[in-house]
């Protein structure tokens, strides 16, 4: 995790530390996400999700790729 992250990706980041933290492990939807970083577009979501897998700060599930 060497890569310097944008200030919205590292929104993303930290509030899916956040939701995982209160909520067992469990990762949150795009939707959730969205509504966490004040955005409608889940796909913009979708782009910074992007850019923290290859930074190498997440996996994203086969769901999602």
């Amino acid at each position: 995790m060497s890569a310097v992250l944008s200030e919205r990706s590292r929104l993303v980041f930290e509030a899916i530390v956040k939701y995982k933290r209160l909520h067992d492990g469990n990762s949150p939807t795009l939707a959730e996400l969205a509504v966490m970083i004040n955005r409608k577009s889940k796909h913009a979501v979708y782009y910074h999700l992007l850019i923290l897998k290859h930074a190498g700060y997440i996996r994203l599930s086969s769901s999602l790729r």
